[in-house]
């Protein structure tokens, strides 16, 4: 099958873990991807900042993300300030203008998109795409909310998919009391995490 698009996969990745990658793997099969941006967020617009700073993050991406198809970029970080998903989605059209670009949330997130700042101009230039994981929300309950708020804008893919399910926030309780968490993070991600004394102060 012949690849097709570019998908946008956002996040904080403080740190990184396998359910991260289990999914990615799985969107870029499930799409035949051309190529996945995996954008580690730079200061959001919800969230303080937690354990490791910008480059420790991207750092831990590159660690965990070495297979050909995935490109971690460091486009959001570089842009500074708060980071808003339509400047980021408007950035990726402008460098890859011919393709077709795919954003990747959650399903968490699916369900508050409409409350985004500018919802309808990202769905005007991305097809969204999201999978029944956290919390156990089905994808018929998804579909519906998408039905109904976002699909008269755009595009909306929902996908059944068998999560790993894990939290950053719940590994870094778990580094900071300095116990194993191998069975959650890649060996090199670990390692990395290791050496730099990360999550230690949490």
């Amino acid at each position: 099958m012949m690849s097709k698009g570019i998908c946008i996969f956002g996040g904080s990745f403080d740190p990184v873990h396998k359910g991260h990658k289990k999914l990615a793997l799985f969107i870029a099969g499930k799409l035949s991807l051309k190529k996945m941006l995996i954008i580690p967020a730079g200061l959001s617009p919800f969230k303080k900042s937690t354990g490791a700073d910008e480059e420790q993050r991207l750092a831990m991406c590159r660690l965990a993300f070495p297979e050909d198809i995935f490109e971690v970029s460091d486009i959001e970080i570089k842009r500074g300030g708060k980071s808003y998903t339509v400047d980021t989605v408007t950035a990726v059209k402008e460098l890859y203008p011919d393709e077709k670009i795919y954003l990747l949330i959650g399903s968490d997130q699916l369900l508050s998109f409409d409350r985004w700042y500018r919802y309808r101009d990202i769905l005007s230039m991305v097809t969204l795409v999201s999978v029944s994981r956290e919390s156990g929300i089905e994808t018929g309950s998804l579909n519906d909310f998408a039905d109904e708020r976002l699909r008269p804008y755009g595009e909306c893919i929902i996908l059944d998919f068998d999560a790993f399910e894990v939290s950053s926030t719940f590994l870094r309780e778990k580094l900071s009391l300095g116990e194993d968490v191998s069975e959650f993070i890649d060996g090199n991600v670990s390692a990395y995490i290791q050496k730099e004394g990360l999550y230690k102060n949490e």
